[in-house]
């Protein structure tokens, strides 16, 4: 048997809002393991099994632990 967590739930939403005259384009992936967020350019990871949420650095392949005490 596989004792790999899976996801059971998973719900993707996609956005354009306006700001000042520029767009923004925002995804959010949520899954019952996960809270993906992309917003322009930036990506953000929410781990509510940690309650812990971390920037994504695609450039150096790392997650950056997000202070939210701050």
């Amino acid at each position: 048997m596989n004792k790999k967590m899976q996801s059971q739930l998973c719900i993707e939403i996609s956005s354009v809002a306006q700001v000042a005259g520029t767009e923004f384009q925002q995804k959010i992936i949520a899954s019952d393991l996960y809270i993906y967020t992309e917003v322009a350019g930036k990506q953000l990871i929410y781990l509510p099994e940690t309650q812990s949420q971390y920037f994504i650095n695609n450039e150096r392949t790392q997650l950056i632990k997000v202070d939210l005490s701050q």
